[in-house]
């Protein structure tokens, strides 16, 4: 599922990337909200919706480049097994 994901961030970003070239910054600030709230849900159909839309009106490429790490920091934990708690009886 990681590769995949990985493969639809790449995707999405080129095709918004060749796709548009309307900037506004206003719209930008509400998708990086929007997409960090998707995020924080673990929605990942809205995650990739948000995303797209951040792409679509963001001109600030470090602002998006810092996005896709959280989204794929959050997406790694969320993968990662969790570990047995001890038995604090024993």
């Amino acid at each position: 599922m990681r590769n995949r994901f990985g493969e639809l961030l790449v995707l999405a970003a080129t095709v918004t990337a060749l796709g548009c070239s309307e900037k506004d910054a206003t719209k930008c600030q509400e998708a990086l909200d929007g997409t960090r709230k998707s995020v924080a849900a673990s929605d990942l159909v809205l995650t990739s919706q948000w995303r797209e839309r951040s792409y679509k009106y963001c001109e600030d490429q470090a602002s998006l480049a810092t996005l896709d790490k959280e989204i794929t920091t959050k997406q790694s934990q969320k993968q990662r097994p969790r570990r047995p708690r001890p038995n604090a009886w024993r």
